[in-house]
């Protein structure tokens, strides 16, 4: 299902077809390929003195070794219940020290641009992504025992986009068929 965004001026169509879809193809699994695709576009995002501060760690179903399945039972219940025919997790961190040490107050805002990066490059593969913040990150850190420099940013669920019916909620299926609002853009600007 395409639901490109109804702006009010034309804007780049892979901007405008980027949503955040529950529904996911649980018989189709992402390749190594197309994950070094995504990983390869946040890569060449800008940063604060070329430090890259973002890392990724990437969980997939049928790699039973890689913790998917102990990331999905740090997701809320409300993410559960849609992102159980997810077969592919990313992990956002963002490193908030300076090679050299000190603290990098851009970190946090360098990851959201790669982030944004990855999550065009998916729409541009045909791929659905949503990104999640209901989750235990004290949970998450203690598993995979993340440093205490490493902020934790969101998940992502990605993979392939199913039709709606599939999510057994039936108000979640109303939210996935839901036309896509967003706040009108003279309350996002602050006029000085």
């Amino acid at each position: 299902m395409i639901k490109s965004a109804p702006t009010n001026i034309e804007i780049n169509k892979l901007i405008a077809d980027r949503w955040s879809p529950r529904s996911f193809d649980s018989s189709r699994h992402l390749t190594k390929e197309q994950i070094t695709q995504l990983l390869e576009s946040a890569r060449w995002a800008p940063s604060s003195m070329n430090e890259q501060p973002w890392r990724f760690l990437v969980f997939n179903r049928i790699d039973t070794n890689n913790h998917f399945q102990e990331v999905f039972d740090c997701l809320s219940e409300g993410n559960q219940a849609w992102c159980k025919n997810v077969n592919t997790f990313i992990l956002v961190v963002a490193l908030t020290k300076y090679s050299n040490g000190d603290f990098n107050a851009s970190a946090q805002f360098d990851t959201g641009l790669a982030t944004g990066n990855l999550l065009i490059q998916a729409v541009s593969m045909g791929l659905a992504t949503h990104p999640m913040g209901g989750y235990d990150k004290q949970k998450v850190k203690e598993i995979l025992g993340l440093s205490d420099d490493l902020v934790q940013l969101a998940i992502i669920a990605v993979g392939y986009q199913a039709e709606a019916e599939l999510l057994d909620n039936p108000a979640l299926v109303k939210r996935e068929k839901a036309p896509r609002v967003r706040k009108d853009l003279d309350e996002l600007m602050i006029k000085i």
